[in-house]
């Protein structure tokens, strides 16, 4: 079973893509490094913490169902707790550059945070990302990153199937 995917980008205290920002994944509720890969098989481990790259960009692959995510950037830390990484987007629900897919209602979950609202960025050339605040949201759109963009609270239905 292929493991999912999980892309962030970190932004400092000013908005800025945070370049060599220090990217922790823990085991939800501790702080004990969880184990995280760079390839979807899990045959390569990739080292924890991450470090951002010029963009501010993230990512790693995972087999965890809930995760602790801790960005540290500018001597500033904040921690995303308990993110629901299960049943979220996978391949099949992916939009493809080019063309679109049918949207595998099956395979998404949805949020596992339900106490605010979520920003979802889709960006066919990157991968689907989640922001947590309707900054990021609009710094997103001013820096033409997506191609859809919608509000998404816990229990939101994203597409009826067809038919």
């Amino acid at each position: 079973m292929a493991l999912k995917r999980i892309n962030g980008i970190a932004f400092d205290s000013n908005g800025n893509a945070a370049c060599g920002a220090t990217v922790n994944v823990y085991t939800a509720g501790t702080t004990t490094d969880a184990d995280i890969f760079s390839d979807d098989a899990g045959a390569t481990a990739k080292s924890n913490p991450i470090t951002s790259d010029a963009a501010g960009r993230f990512w790693f692959y995972t087999d965890s169902a809930t995760l602790d995510i801790k960005v540290t950037a500018g001597g500033n830390s904040y921690t995303l707790e308990d993110v629901s990484v299960e049943n979220l987007l996978t391949h099949a629900s992916r939009h493809q550059s080019g063309g679109a897919d049918e949207l595998d209602h099956g395979t998404l979950g949805g949020l596992g945070d339900s106490d605010h609202p979520h920003y979802l960025v889709v960006d066919p050339t990157v991968e689907t990302q989640l922001f947590e605040s309707p900054i990021y949201q609009r710094m997103a759109e001013m820096d033409a990153l997506i191609t859809e963009l919608f509000e998404m609270v816990m229990g939101d239905t994203i597409a009826e199937p067809p038919g």
